[in-house]
């Protein structure tokens, strides 16, 4: 069973079922959300980021390294200013040009 402190909720609407509610956790690795059913053990929820100190999904915790969202971020703006930088330069338009 999972603590009381969970960190979402959710509720789920369909004209042709019932409403459904869930507590929910998000993954610190890749924001995927998983939501918890009642008496649903912690184990089949995911996994727990010891780095992070926070909750993962079965995926990421599969995966067993720790790769921060905040930092996959990083890395991808990183690589769009590295191509910008790389098209400037291929075009005659960047530092050195003239």
């Amino acid at each position: 069973m999972l603590s009381s402190r969970t960190h979402g909720y959710a509720i789920i609407t369909d004209p042709d079922a019932p409403v459904r509610e869930f507590d929910s956790v998000m993954c610190c690795h890749c924001q995927r959300i998983t939501l918890i059913k009642p008496g649903q053990s912690a184990a089949d929820c995911g996994g727990f980021c010891r780095l992070c100190f926070a909750p993962t999904c079965g995926l990421c915790a599969d995966a067993g390294v720790c790769v921060p969202f905040e930092a996959k971020l990083e890395r991808a703006e990183g690589r769009r200013v590295f191509l910008r930088g790389v098209e400037l330069l291929g075009s005659g338009l960047g530092p050195g040009a003239g």
